[in-house]
């Protein structure tokens, strides 16, 4: 073995060579690294790249939600860490245990009220809505005489669609008592106790709202980041995920 690995899963062990033999007729040997505390086997397919060959199911489940994709020993090594990372930054957001070190306020233009915290403000974010929009496509002899009016042999075929619109741009803050969105067109209010539900999407959110049939969508989130404590390694976009695991610590603890 012409370099030594850790293993990428446990941390526990070095990862062994070995070789297996695949085919009936066509015989060939393909190469394996294995871990012999934790027994997960990297398949060699190219070059210095693996692919995850098997691992333990009941201890590390998580791995079947990393794309197995070709990658090399180490770059395997950053993608579970980081994947570790996000995973672990998730339930700890969603329980509030790093709300107060997490808070992130760079726009906040709302007048607090009594006994509310700000817990989170940034400013450039996008609202859109779904908008239903109706094409009218006309055929036959007839003439247009007015607007949606045809004499003759035409006839009017409706095709209705709907579209997300951006429709305004503004600051989203978060607050133990309400999200509030301030736009340059529009504000937005969304008390708790009318929030319905909250659906993470690429950079933003989807919110439910009770007395709207339609959900809310804001995004433009990525571009900032979160850092807990003072190190650098502890820092990460804010993603749709992590915004929505945010707010439900917002909401667990002020709830206690």
């Amino acid at each position: 073995m012409e370099e030594s690995y850790p293993c990428p899963v446990c941390q526990k062990a070095t990862l062994e060579e070995k070789y297996k033999i695949i085919g009936s007729i066509l015989k060939r040997k393909i190469k394996i690294l294995e871990c012999p505390y934790c027994g997960t086997r990297f398949e060699k397919v190219l070059g210095k790249r693996y692919k995850l060959n098997w691992f333990d199911a009941n201890n590390y489940s998580y791995l079947a939600e990393i794309p197995n994709k070709p990658r090399t020993i180490e770059e395997w090594n950053r993608v579970i860490s980081q994947h570790l990372f996000h995973k672990v930054l998730i339930e700890s957001l969603q329980s509030g245990e790093f709300l107060d070190d997490a808070k992130l306020v760079v726009s906040a233009p709302i007048i607090p009220k009594k006994n509310e915290i700000i817990y989170l403000g940034l400013p450039d974010i996008s609202f859109y809505e779904p908008r239903r929009y109706t094409i009218r496509n006309y055929g036959g002899g007839g003439f247009r005489v007015a607007k949606g009016v045809y004499i003759g042999g035409g006839t009017s075929v409706p095709y209705k669609f709907e579209k997300i619109d951006l429709v305004d741009v503004g600051s989203f803050v978060v607050t133990n008592s309400r999200i509030v969105f301030v736009g340059q067109k529009r504000t937005l209010t969304i008390p708790y106790k009318k929030l319905v539900s909250l659906t993470p999407h690429r950079d933003g959110l989807l919110i439910g709202k009770e007395g709207r049939e339609k959900p809310l969508y804001f995004d433009g989130f990525t571009k900032f980041s979160l850092q807990l404590g003072s190190s650098d390694d502890y820092t990460t976009p804010i993603s749709g995920d992590i915004l929505v695991a945010f707010i439900q610590g917002v909401l667990n603890k002020n709830s206690q």
